[in-house]
């Protein structure tokens, strides 16, 4: 019950920009070499006051500020085991320059996702929560994502306007309820090919998504 109302309360709050602090720190690939340097003991900060979650990836290392990212920073809050929370966690660089997906509160295969952007202003945003992500695909001019979740064992899709960081104005030909997504395609930045079936009906089906002026 606990965990139900925190998820709630997080998604009644908007990932929010900080220009006072960066929300990500870069460091060279170097910077993960095995010399480490001692700091006195009265320069350490408390595990309380840390308030900074790193991540080595295959070229980078990137150090994501919680006191900027307003969710993230409420969900360790209430976790019982930060440590484990945090080790839970995984970051993942998106094919588009400087974007991240950062998967945290994972329970069964099923996590809650948030969009960060290093480029200025730094950027987060919560895409959904307790569900299971399938696949995000760029547009042609790579200004927009669509994004493909399985929630309570159907399909949902989102598609993401970079620019206006927002979701964008897209609606199906057809009703589209209770249905796995077989294949997505972009034709081009308004149009979106979907193959599907239901999931009552395994024949395939077809149907575009198209942005709403």
């Amino acid at each position: 019950m606990k965990h139900t109302i925190w998820i709630f309360l997080l998604l009644m709050l908007c990932a929010c920009d900080n220009d006072q602090e960066d929300l990500m720190i870069t460091k060279e690939t170097d910077a993960m070499s095995n010399e480490t340097v001692e700091q006195p003991p009265e320069q350490a900060e408390p595990i309380e006051e840390q308030h900074e979650i790193e991540f080595a990836l295959d070229d980078e290392v990137i150090v994501l500020n919680t006191n900027n990212i307003t969710i993230l920073k409420s969900f360790l809050a209430t976790t019982n085991d930060r440590e484990q929370a945090v080790a839970n966690m995984k970051l993942e660089k998106l094919m588009l320059e400087k974007l991240y997906l950062l998967s945290f509160n994972c329970q069964d295969e099923k996590c809650s996702f948030l969009l960060l952007d290093r480029k200025e202003p730094n950027r987060s945003l919560l895409l959904d929560d307790m569900v299971k992500l399938k696949e995000i695909i760029p547009s042609p001019e790579e200004t927009q994502l669509f994004i493909l979740f399985e929630h309570k064992n159907k399909d949902v899709w989102k598609v993401f306007q970079l620019e206006d960081w927002e979701m964008a104005p897209f609606q199906a030909e057809a009703e589209l309820e209770d249905l796995r997504v077989i294949e997505a395609n972009w034709q081009d930045e308004q149009n979106i090919h979907i193959q599907y079936h239901l999931i009552t009906n395994s024949d395939p089906q077809e149907t575009k998504l198209r942005m709403i002026e």
